[in-house]
């Protein structure tokens, strides 16, 4: 989990202008959390990719862009496999660490999670991942390198 105090958020009512892009160009971020009225109160995140895709001469907001997804919320209690299973069953891969009273605790992502479990750092240049949906018993099969003869 990356905690709160750690993670670069958004207010939802931040203008998507030069500004905010310039400031987004110093980091190598993905997505980014969403927080309404107080930064422990994160209810979504942003793709980067899409933020972008606003025209930053409109000066319209985070939440008048329509670009914040809903997060999935995971008790700060909860073990890794609830976590995937949330996740898994949100279709999500971005969940919101939440405490006793539902305040953001932190996030993380399916990505960390897995390098929890393999104690391994992912690259999305060298891994590629197979999934068996009609295999239970298969999960998944994570494959290094490009290419898979």
């Amino acid at each position: 989990m990356i905690s709160l105090k750690d993670t670069f958020t958004l207010d939802e009512n931040t203008k998507v202008d030069r500004a905010l892009v310039e400031e987004l160009e110093k980091y190598n971020f993905s997505k980014i959390p969403v927080y309404r009225n107080s930064k422990t109160n994160v209810y979504g995140y942003i793709n980067v990719k899409n933020l972008l895709k606003l025209n930053i001469e409109d000066a319209k907001t985070i939440k008048q862009g329509d670009i914040v997804s809903e997060g999935v919320k995971v008790q700060g209690s909860s073990n890794l496999l609830n976590a995937v299973d949330s996740l898994r069953n949100n279709k999500s891969n971005f969940a919101i660490i939440v405490g006793e009273g539902s305040e953001c605790l932190g996030i993380i992502t399916l990505r960390q999670i897995f390098e929890k479990i393999t104690l391994k750092k992912f690259n999305d240049d060298d891994v590629r991942t197979n999934f068996h949906w009609n295999r239970p018993d298969k999960i998944a099969e994570v494959h290094e390198g490009r290419e898979q003869d």
